[in-house]
């Protein structure tokens, strides 16, 4: 099977497309609870609960894909260490 073949059955069986991202997920959430009209004070206060709670989610999230990207560039740097000491 070429290359070609390999990438087109891939494609067709999806297996190319990436799932959202977990900002993506974030994001469709706070726009559905902006559109969300509370009928009553306890409703808003929830929605204004719900919407602290994905704020805060958001803020660790960026702070773990920071932590992920350095720790991948360490490991990126430990491995070319490792190729040029064998």
């Amino acid at each position: 099977m070429s290359l070609y073949e390999k990438l087109f059955d891939k494609f067709i069986l999806g297996e190319n497309i990436e799932a959202p991202s977990i900002k993506t997920y974030i994001q469709t959430a706070m726009e559905t609870l902006s559109h969300i009209r509370p009928s009553n004070q306890g409703d808003r206060h929830r929605i204004a609960m719900i919407k602290e709670s994905l704020y805060n989610i958001k803020k660790h999230t960026r702070r773990l894909e920071e932590h992920v990207s350095f720790l991948e560039e360490e490991m990126k740097i430990l491995q070319e260490k490792k190729t040029q000491e064998e």
